[in-house]
């Protein structure tokens, strides 16, 4: 099972939900070094170890949307991040008997 450890990982995984259901992208290319999701028509989004996230299309409006809906992804990550923590922090401990 995957596991969202980081904000960072947060963030990327609402990314990918974006690209998927919003610009309608799917895997189009995996290749020892990136993975490419395209919707076949006018968007590639481009997936490195290491690298930024980014989008590339017949026009500029593919790299702006990509780059756009990536701000939105780390803003939505990190306001949930909080919530999760202010959670975590709200819980109650577990007394240890002795």
């Amino acid at each position: 099972m995957v596991e969202i450890k980081s904000e960072r990982e947060l963030a990327a995984f609402l990314l990918g939900v974006t690209v998927g259901h919003d610009f309608d992208c799917s895997v189009e290319s995996l290749t020892e070094d990136s993975m490419i999701f395209s919707d076949y028509e006018s968007l590639s989004v481009f997936v490195s170890k290491g690298e930024p996230i980014h989008g590339e299309g017949d026009c500029m409006k593919g790299h702006f949307a990509v780059t756009g809906a990536a701000v939105e992804a780390q803003k939505d990550a990190k306001l949930q991040w909080e919530k999760w923590a202010k959670h975590e922090a709200e819980k109650p401990t577990k007394k240890v008997k002795k």
